[in-house]
């Protein structure tokens, strides 16, 4: 069982209305080892930036990820081409993955398209460059290969706050 939580306001801590869905929202998510937002490596990962303008960079992009998946539109129709685009590729099970992110400063949020209109944000991102290391794209890979596991295995618990 993969637990996931759902990304929200309330969540980052925000002290503001949640956007209203629109009328097939998308749901932005990010794995916890438990069912509260306490146990979210995700969140954690913010905290831990050493830059504060690195956590605050993070805190918006989140904020307007929130935002625009609530309209349920594709995410290209919000962000530039600079802003938002695939970063990676991978085969598996069959099929060609594709990991897109969100950019905001030195901020990355790369992220998977899931089925239920998910979005699996598997990691935060500190890069003063585009480009992925190796080791990035493999660690992206494990990610979202255990998710899609999951997914297939109908293995998914999504807590919402």
């Amino acid at each position: 069982m993969t637990v996931l939580l759902e990304l929200s306001y309330a969540v980052l801590g925000i002290p503001e209305a949640e956007p209203r869905p629109g009328e097939n929202p998308w749901h932005p998510v990010t794995p916890c080892s438990g069912p509260d937002a306490e146990e979210c490596p995700f969140l954690d990962q913010i905290g831990l930036l050493k830059d504060v303008r690195d956590q605050k960079a993070a805190v918006q992009a989140l904020k307007k990820l929130i935002e625009v998946a609530a309209t349920g539109l594709p995410m290209t129709d919000f962000y530039d081409k600079k802003q938002c685009h695939e970063i990676h590729s991978f085969q598996y099970k069959g099929k060609t993955r594709k990991v897109w992110r969100i950019r905001q400063g030195s901020i990355r949020l790369p992220f998977y398209y899931g089925a239920g209109r998910l979005l699996f944000l598997p990691t935060v991102l500190v890069k003063r460059r585009d480009d992925l290391t190796r080791r990035e794209q493999l660690e992206l890979e494990t990610h979202i290969k255990e998710y899609i596991q999951a997914e297939s295995a109908s293995g998914l618990t999504v807590i919402r706050s």
